[in-house]
């Protein structure tokens, strides 16, 4: 089997991505063989992209999807270029050679970089750091981020969505190897994170089963919706990660098995997806019109006031 992945591996074409290595999720511990991924049509990759990328090889190799597999990502210089910037390089070489205990212990090697005029953070989620979380974003990504950009409302601003998605991942992946990655520059900040879990629609749906699929997702984005159980969490993080997209005209993107919720330029839609399992967020935000908590606190708009789009 031969998958040839597209010209542009990037957040603009993450469907046409997922449609292509779906059948990937379908192969769990069958062992076909024969599998080849082709990567000499790329033209442009990013960090989604990327990350992406590596998740797709990582579930294929501790899953046993197939054996011996392989991939050419190595004869594509464009595709290398951006592995190397963002920091994967040794984590997708590692795949195709040793077992999943070496492969968890490099997941611990993960580290924060800042190299010239951007950030970069390849990070493992690890489910440990979940019970020092403010101390772990204190010692791990404040200093880079306040030393890069020096500008209060920008550095709150970043810290708090970087803050929230990771809260999400912590209390819903039920994936050990979630990866958060983020990438800046002078004028926007993006980040990633993706896990191969039950899905935010999954949770959602498992506490409220009322709702599921493109719904169960849309009432996650709502103010106050928590499906985390024995705990005080009060539903902030997606709404308060919404509203900042939205007041500073960037992008958001929440896949979740089959169903997408976006908002571009404060638009939003649900659709629905080709199946990713589990879950991908991925967030840019421009940095000339910095939001803070306060500024939404100040004056927020409820998500599920507005009318979406289902398509």
């Amino acid at each position: 089997m031969i998958v040839n992945i597209q010209k542009f591996l990037d957040a603009g074409h993450i469907s046409s991505f997922i449609r292509l290595i779906n059948c990937v999720f379908e192969y769990e511990e069958k062992e076909i063989p024969a599998f080849h991924l082709d990567f000499s049509r790329v033209e442009r990759a990013d960090l989604l992209g990327v990350l992406l990328t590596y998740k797709v090889l990582e579930y294929s190799t501790v899953h046993r999807c197939f054996t011996a597999p392989s991939h050419n990502i190595y004869s594509n210089k464009i595709l290398t270029n951006t592995i190397n910037k963002f920091g994967f390089e040794d984590l997708i070489r590692l795949l195709m050679a040793v077992n999943d205990s070496m492969i968890t212990k490099e997941y611990k090697n993960l580290e924060i970089k800042n190299e010239n005029d951007c950030v970069i953070a390849p990070i493992a989620l690890l489910r440990t750091e979940h019970y020092h979380s403010e101390i772990v974003i204190k010692n791990k990504y404040e200093p880079i981020i306040t030393g890069f950009y020096q500008k209060d409302a920008v550095v709150e601003m970043i810290l708090e969505v970087f803050t929230e998605i990771m809260h999400n991942f912590w209390a819903h992946a039920t994936d050990e190897k979630s990866i958060i990655a983020g990438y800046g520059n002078r004028n926007f900040f993006e980040i990633a994170c993706v896990d191969n879990g039950l899905g935010i629609d999954g949770t959602i749906h498992s506490s409220f089963p009322k709702y599921y699929g493109g719904k169960a997702l849309l009432y996650a984005m709502s103010r106050g919706v928590t499906s985390k159980s024995g705990t005080n969490h009060m539903g902030y993080g997606l709404w308060f990660i919404n509203e900042i997209v939205s007041r500073t005209k960037g992008t958001l993107q929440i896949i979740s098995n089959k169903s997408v919720f976006c908002n571009s330029n404060g638009k939003y839609s649900v659709q629905i997806s080709p199946n990713w399992h589990g879950t991908i967020v991925y967030v840019r935000i421009p940095l000339s019109h910095p939001v803070t908590i306060k500024d939404v606190e100040d004056n927020h708009s409820e998500l599920n006031e507005i009318n979406i789009n289902f398509i």
